[in-house]
């Protein structure tokens, strides 16, 4: 069952004094544009893990489906 996508995003002057820092990971990403309805296919590697997901919809709210992929599938496409 695709799960929903809420697209939000906010913008920081500064981050909060108590904020723990985290370390950084290293994020690939690439989308191709399937239809004109806003169907869209992302591949993404964060750190070690790679991931393919399938967006549909369009406005704030898009459904939305991911599975993980091997670094060699993520590769190989």
């Amino acid at each position: 069952m695709p799960s929903h996508e809420i697209e939000r995003k906010f913008l920081l002057q500064t981050l909060p004094v108590t904020a723990p820092l985290a370390p950084p990971i290293a994020i690939q990403q690439g989308y191709v544009c399937i239809d004109a309805e806003g169907t869209a296919v992302r591949l993404r590697t964060k750190g070690a893990q790679a991931f393919l997901t399938v967006k549909r919809g369009q406005g704030l709210v898009r459904e939305e489906g991911e599975i993980e992929l091997t670094v060699d599938q993520f590769e190989h496409l």
